[in-house]
C-alpha cells in the first residue's frame, strides 16, 4: 500500500460550496463597478479566509497524514494569506496602515505569488519525507520577514507599478516567471500522480492553472477599472475555491477518508476479524458434523483416565510417552483457570448436578497457551455413588483469538471516533476565531458612516457570518455529545416559562406567514419540574422552528401531556404538529442522521445545518426519552417525544397555609434589615418592598460597607447581593462569619440574579442561610423573611403566591412583560413607572460601555455590567433582554466564548434600544419637582451642610448615589430659588454629568455660605 491520501469523491456534495463560489463571483461582479474598494476587499477576503482555513485544517490533522505534501503547502498558505492580508489593508483607500505607498500593494502581490509558486514546487520534496513543522514555520517566518523588510524598511524591493503609467517591466517579467514555476509544478504533478487521489490532484492542478491565468491577465493591468483586473481577481477566486475543494471541503466533509486513516484501518481490521470469525464458525460446524471432537473417560474408583487421539493432539502430547491421569490434567490447566475447572467438577459430585460446561486455558509442552471448551457428565451407580465421568474437549483457540482481535478492532474504532470528536471540537473553536473577528468588525463597521448600499452589503456579510457561526456551534454541540462531555442540569424550573420562551422565538415567523399557532398543556402536567430546562427549550425550539419553516399556510400546534407518574418522577410527552410540506417514509427514515436533511437537493428551498434534529434526538435520549415521527407528504408532520423529569418541590411550597399581606406586615414590622446591594434600581425595589411591610432598611453599596455598618449598628437580618464592586457578597459573608462580627444566629440571605444550583451551594458554603432569586418577587421575598424571622407564638405559615391588587391597567411596552414587572412591585403603578424611567436613565448607554469593556478585555467590568443589566431588566419585566444579559455574564469569563461577545453585545444593544424607545415614547415622565411632598419651612444652611458635604464626596467619586442625597436636600427646601438649584442638579445627574453637577452644587454652597471640603 503506497502513502496516498484517498478522499472519496461525491459530486453531489459540492453543491453548497459551488453556490458559495458563485455567490462570491456574483459579489465581485456586482461590486466591481460600484465600489472598487469593496470589490477588491471581497475578492481578497475570500482567498484569505480559505488560505487560513486550509492551514487550520491541515495543521489540526497533521498527525494523521502520511503524505506531507499538503502539510507543507498548508503552512505555506498561512504566510501567503498573511501577505495577501497586508496587501488588502495597504490598498489605497483603506487607510489602515500609517505608511502608504501606491507601489506597496503590487509589491506585496508579486511577493505572495512568488511564494505560492515556489511552495507548490518545494512541497513535492515532502511527499515521502517527514516535515519538521518547527523548521518549516521558522523558514517561512524568516522569508516573510525579509520580504516585508525589503518593502517597508529598506525599500529595496523592485518597483512594480508607476501611477499613470502602469506595470514596470520587472512585474511583467515576474508574472511570466511565476507562470513558468507553476507550469513546472503541473509537470511534477503528472510525474507523481500515484501519490495523490485523482480528485485532489485534478483540483490542485486547476488551482495552479487558474493562478497562471490570473497572473497573465494582470500583465495587461493599467488602471483599477480595467477588464483585465476584473478577470485576474475572478481567476484568483476560482483558484482558491479549487484549493478549498481539494483541502478544506474534503477534510470537513470526508474526515474519515482524508485525515482519519486510523478509522479506515480499524474498519478494515474489523471486516477481516468478522471474516475470520465466520471462517472459524464454518470450521466448527464441519467439525461437529464429522464428530471431530476429543473425548475422554474417567473411571473414578480406579482413577484410570483415557483420552482419544484428538485430545492428545489438542493438548500437544505424545500418546506413546504419556499416561493420562487426573493430576496430569490439573497440571496442564492454566493457574488462573484451575480453581474454576475444579469447582465445576466438584459441583457435579456434591450438588448432584450431572453435567458441567466450562471454557479454560491449558499450557502445552511447547509453551503455547490454548483455549478449550470442555464438557463433562457424571455417571452414578445404582446406590447413587459416582462411578465414572465422560466428556468432550473442543479446541476453541482460533475462535478466541478472533474474538480478541474483534475486541481490539472495536476498541480502535471507538478510539478513532473519540479522536474524530475531539478534532471536530478543536476545529470548531479554530474556525470560530476568524468568524467572530468578522462579526466583531462588522459590528464596529456599522458604527461608522456608510452609504445605503454599503450598509446592505455589510448586513449580508454579517448575516452570513452569523449563520456560519450557528453551524459551527451545532458541530461543537454534537461533538460534545459524542465525546460524552455534555452534562445535563438538574434544577427546578417552571414549564410555563419554557413554553413561553419557545413561543416568543417563533411568534415573529408565525405572524409573517399568517399561520395559526396553538399551545395546549394538559391540566395533569405538573407546573414545576426538576431537570435541564435549557436543553428542553433547545429541543422544543428546534422542533417548533422546523414546523414553522416547513409550513406555508395552516396550523402549527404544540401539545404537552402527562404520560406517567411515579414516586421517582414523571414522564411527559410533547407533540409538535404542523400542516406543512410533509415527508416521504424514506426521508423520515434518514431524518436523524448527522448532516442529513429531508430536502437534500441542490436547489433546496429551506436550508439548515442538518445537525439540529440529530442533536435534539441525543438530548432527548439523555433526558431518558425517545422521539418518533409521523408524516404524510403534502399534509404535514408530527414529532412526538418523551422526557423524564424529577418531581420539583417548588410547587408544593406554595400550597401550604397562606396568610394575607396585612398579617405579613404584623409579623415583620419593626425588624431591622441591612440591604447590601450596589445597583440603584434594585436598592429602590428592595427598599420599598421591605418598607411596605414595616421593615426598617439600611442600605450598603458593597460588601466592605456592610462590614462597617455591622460594626456600629445591630440588625435582625442581612440581605446580601453576590456580585458587587470593592467586595462581593460571598467574601463579605465569609468575613462576617469567620471574624464573628455578627451573632452566629443572625441570618444572611443571598439576594442575587445567580440562580443556578451551584450558586445556591456557593452561598451556603460562604456562611449564608438562604437564597432569594432575582428578579425579586414579593411572595418569595416575604416567605423567605418569615422563614428566618417568625415569632415563636406564630404558626408556621407562608405568604400567598400571588399578592392582591395586581390586576391593574398599564400601557403595553414593546419588549417588556408589563404584568410580570407589576407583579414584581406588588402592582404599585407609580412605583413601576418611576423604576422604568430610572432604567432608561441608568441603562441606556450600558451597551456602549460593554463594547468598550470588551475592547479593553476588562472581563470583570463586562461581567458586572451584564449582571446588573440582567437583574434590573428582569425587575421591569424585560425578560428577553435579561436572558441576553445572562448569556453575556456567563460567557464573559469563558475564554473560548470571548470572541463571540461582540455579537452578543450587538444583540443586547438592539433589544435595549427597543425597550428604552418603547418606554420613552409610550410613557409620560413626571415632573421631578412634584415628586416630593412640599415643605413649609426651608432648612437652615447648618442642616444642609452635611448633605452638601456627602453629595460632593459622591460626585468626586462619580457615584450615581449622589441622586439620593439630592432628593434628601430637595425634601428640606421650599424657596423657589433653592428648588431651581435642585432642578439643575437633577438635570445634570440624569445625564451623568457629574462635573457639571459638582460645579452647580459648589456655586449653590457659596450662596448659602456653606464651606465645602473635598
Amino acid at each position: 500500500m503506497n502513502s496516498t491520501i484517498r478522499p472519496s469523491t461525491n459530486p453531489s456534495g459540492h453543491g453548497v460550496p459551488a453556490y458559495l463560489a458563485m455567490g462570491a463571483l456574483l459579489g465581485v461582479i456586482v461590486t466591481a463597478y460600484n465600489s472598487y474598494l469593496l470589490f477588491h476587499s471581497l475578492a481578497e477576503i475570500f482567498s484569505i479566509v480559505i488560505g487560513f482555513g486550509f492551514f487550520v485544517v491541515i495543521w489540526n490533522g497533521r498527525h494523521f497524514l502520511d503524505n506531507h505534501y499538503l502539510l507543507f503547502l498548508g503552512i505555506a498558505f498561512l504566510f501567503i494569506s498573511g501577505l495577501d492580508l497586508i496587501h488588502t489593508l495597504d490598498y489605497k483607500g483603506m487607510s489602515v496602515l500609517s505608511v502608504q505607498d501606491a507601489n506597496h500593494p503590487p509589491q506585496l502581490w508579486i511577493a505572495a505569488r512568488f511564494l505560492e509558486a515556489c511552495s507548490f514546487l518545494a512541497a513535492f520534496w515532502f511527499i515521502k519525507r517527514p516535515v519538521r513543522e518547527e523548521w518549516v514555520l521558522l523558514a517561512f517566518t524568516g522569508i516573510t520577514a525579509l520580504i516585508l523588510a525589503a518593502i517597508y524598511k529598506w525599500r529595496i524591493f523592485p518597483t512594480c507599478f508607476v501611477d499613470g503609467v502602469g506595470l514596470t517591466p520587472f512585474k511583467i517579467i515576474s508574472e511570466y516567471v511565476i507562470c513558468l514555476l507553476l507550469g513546472c509544478g503541473w509537470w511534477l504533478f503528472r510525474r507523481n500522480q500515484e501519490h495523490f487521489d485523482p480528485e485532489t490532484q485534478k483540483l490542485l492542478i486547476r488551482a495552479m492553472l487558474a493562478t497562471m491565468g490570473s497572473e497573465l491577465a494582470f500583465t495587461f493591468y493599467v488602471g483599477m477599472y480595467d477588464f483585465s483586473n476584473l478577470i485576474g481577481h475572478i481567476l484568483k477566486i476560482l483558484a482558491f475555491y479549487w484549493i478549498y475543494q481539494a483541502t478544506v471541503e474534503n477534510a470537513l466533509k470526508k474526515p474519515f477518508s482524508l485525515l482519519f486513516r486510523e478509522v479506515i484501518h480499524a474498519k478494515d481490521a474489523l471486516i477481516l476479524a468478522n471474516q475470520q470469525l465466520s471462517g472459524s464458525q464454518t470450521l466448527l460446524e464441519q467439525a461437529q458434523e464429522i464428530a471431530h471432537l476429543g473425548h475422554w473417560h474417567w473411571d473414578i474408583p480406579s482413577g484410570g483416565l483415557t483420552w482419544s487421539r484428538e485430545v492428545y493432539q489438542i493438548l500437544g502430547l505424545d500418546p506413546t510417552a504419556i499416561t493420562p491421569s487426573y493430576q496430569l490434567f490439573l497440571d496442564l490447566l492454566h493457574e488462573q483457570d484451575r480453581p474454576l475447572v475444579v469447582q465445576a467438577i466438584e459441583k457435579t459430585f456434591n450438588l448432584g448436578t450431572p453435567t458441567y460446561d466450562v471454557e479454560h486455558r491449558i499450557h502445552c509442552p511447547n509453551q503455547e497457551i490454548r483455549f478449550v471448551r470442555e464438557k463433562g457428565m457424571l455417571i452414578r451407580d445404582e446406590q447413587g455413588q459416582p462411578r465414572s465421568m465422560i466428556g468432550t474437549v473442543l479446541d476453541v483457540t482460533q475462535q478466541k483469538r478472533v474474538e480478541i482481535s474483534l475486541q481490539e478492532a472495536m476498541e480502535r474504532v471507538e478510539r478513532a471516533n473519540q479522536i474524530k470528536s475531539e478534532f471536530l471540537a478543536n476545529m470548531s473553536h479554530e474556525i470560530r476565531t476568524p468568524m467572530n473577528a468578522i462579526i466583531g468588525l462588522c459590528y464596529l463597521f456599522f458604527k461608522t458612516e456608510l452609504s445605503t448600499k454599503q450598509q446592505d452589503y455589510l448586513k449580508k456579510i454579517d448575516t452570513s457570518a452569523k449563520f456560519l457561526l450557528r453551524l459551527i456551534n451545532d458541530i461543537l454541540d454534537f461533538s460534545k455529545i459524542e465525546a460524552g462531555k455534555l452534562e445535563m442540569e438538574h434544577e427546578d424550573f417552571a414549564l410555563a416559562e419554557i413554553l413561553e420562551q419557545v413561543s416568543s422565538v417563533i411568534n415573529v415567523k408565525i405572524a409573517e406567514k399568517g399561520l395559526n399557532f396553538s399551545l395546549k398543556v394538559a391540566k395533569e402536567v405538573p407546573s414545576w419540574l426538576l431537570g435541564d430546562s435549557l436543553r428542553l427549550g433547545q429541543v422544543l425550539t428546534n422542533l417548533t422552528s422546523n414546523a414553522v419553516k416547513f409550513t406555508q399556510k395552516g396550523d402549527v400546534a404544540l401539545e404537552v401531556e402527562l404520560l406517567d407518574e411515579s414516586e421517582q418522577g414523571v414522564t411527559v410527552r410533547f407533540m409538535v404538529r404542523d400542516s406543512g410540506i410533509g415527508m416521504t417514509p424514506k426521508q423520515v427514515e434518514q431524518l436523524f442522521q448527522v448532516f442529513h436533511q429531508a430536502d437534500a437537493s441542490i436547489t433546496r428551498q429551506y436550508g439548515g445545518t442538518g445537525l439540529g434534529l440529530a442533536i435534539s434526538k441525543r438530548l432527548i435520549e439523555m433526558m431518558g426519552g425517545a422521539i418518533q415521527v409521523s408524516s404524510i407528504p403534502g399534509e404535514g408532520s408530527c414529532f412526538t417525544f418523551t422526557a423524564c423529569f424529577g418531581k420539583s418541590q417548588a410547587e408544593h411550597k406554595t400550597r401550604s397555609q397562606e396568610i394575607p399581606e396585612s398579617r405579613i406586615a404584623e409579623l415583620l414590622s419593626g425588624i431591622r434589615i441591612l440591604l447590601v446591594e450596589d445597583n440603584e434600581i434594585n436598592q429602590q425595589v428592595a427598599r420599598e418592598l421591605l418598607e411596605r411591610v414595616g421593615v426598617q432598611v439600611t442600605v450598603a453599596s458593597n460588601g466592605q460597607e456592610s462590614l462597617a455598618w455591622v460594626a456600629k449598628e445591630r440588625f435582625d437580618m442581612i440581605l446580601m447581593d453576590m456580585q458587587m464592586p470593592v467586595m462581593d457578597g460571598l467574601t463579605a459573608s465569609q468575613k462576617l462569619r469567620e471574624e464573628a462580627l455578627i451573632p452566629l444566629e443572625l441570618p444572611i440571605l443571598a439576594m442575587t440574579a445567580n440562580v443556578m444550583t451551584g450558586d445556591r451551594e456557593k452561598c451556603l458554603a460562604a456562611g449564608m442561610n438562604d437564597h432569594i432569586p432575582k428578579p425579586i418577587h414579593p411572595a418569595s421575598l416575604y416567605a423567605t423573611l418569615l422563614r428566618w424571622h417568625q415569632p415563636a407564638d406564630s404558626p408556621h405559615v407562608i405568604v400567598p403566591s400571588t399578592l392582591p391588587g395586581l390586576a391593574v391597567e398599564f400601557p403595553v411596552l414593546d419588549g417588556v412583560d408589563v404584568q410580570k414587572g407589576l407583579n414584581t412591585l406588588s402592582g404599585n403603578v407609580d412605583f413601576y413607572r418611576s423604576i422604568l424611567f430610572k432604567f432608561v436613565r441608568n441603562q441606556s448607554g450600558v451597551s456602549v460601555k460593554m463594547g468598550e469593556y470588551w475592547a479593553n478585555r476588562d472581563t470583570k467590568a463586562l461581567e458586572h455590567a451584564a449582571h446588573t443589566l440582567k437583574g434590573v431588566s428582569a425587575t421591569i419585566g424585560a425578560m428577553s433582554l435579561a436572558d441576553m444579559a445572562a448569556t453575556l455574564e456567563k460567557q464573559a469569563n469563558m475564554s473560548e466564548h470571548w470572541e463571540d461577545l461582540p455579537g452578543v453585545v450587538a444583540e443586547i444593544s438592539n433589544e435595549l434600544a427597543r425597550v428604552v424607545t418603547s418606554i420613552q415614547t409610550t410613557l409620560v415622565q413626571p415632573d421631578p419637582l412634584h415628586d416630593q411632598t412640599p415643605v413649609d419651612v426651608d432648612a437652615t444652611p447648618e442642616v444642609l451642610a452635611p448633605l452638601f458635604q456627602q453629595a460632593v464626596g459622591l460626585l468626586l467619586m462619580f457615584d450615581a448615589s449622589a441622586e439620593h442625597v439630592v432628593e434628601e436636600i430637595c425634601a428640606l427646601v421650599a424657596n423657589p430659588s433653592r428648588k431651581e438649584h435642585v432642578r439643575l442638579l437633577r438635570e445634570s445627574l440624569a445625564v451623568y454629568d457629574f462635573e457639571q453637577c459638582l460645579a452647580q452644587l459648589q456655586a449653590w454652597a457659596c450662596e448659602e455660605g456653606i464651606s465645602l471640603e473635598a
